[in-house]
């Protein structure tokens, strides 16, 4: 039988956290993220237009509750304590997505008196 274990054990520091992944996913969950803030509100196409699953987002698995509530306004959902923090696992990605959804997002209209 073949002998898996290594001729010296490894050293590993306690207490020092694993490195973060940037996925695709959680390159979408950022863009999601950056334009709810936003805006102040998100709607179930802009969540699909990133690429990412509505029901990840908006439908509660089992007892927790959604990370996003329904809005005021039907088809709108805002930010709650149970969002996840995207935003602070890798901080500098999430601000380079604000700066880039500012940069692309088309200017706000403004009504005429």
């Amino acid at each position: 039988m073949f002998d898996w274990n290594p001729p010296e054990r490894c050293q590993v520091p306690a207490g020092v956290p694993s490195p973060v992944r940037l996925t695709p996913w959680k390159e979408s969950a950022l863009k999601v993220l950056a334009q709810l803030r936003r805006q102040g509100f998100i709607t179930a196409k802009q969540i699909t237009s990133h690429g990412i699953g509505v029901s990840a987002w908006t439908q509660a698995p089992g007892s927790k509750p959604a990370w996003p509530a329904e809005g005021a306004v039907r088809g709108t959902w805002i930010e709650t304590e149970h969002l996840p923090a995207f935003d602070k696992q890798p901080p500098d990605v999430y601000a380079l997505t604000v700066q880039t959804l500012a940069a692309t997002a088309p200017a706000e209209l403004e009504l005429s008196p």
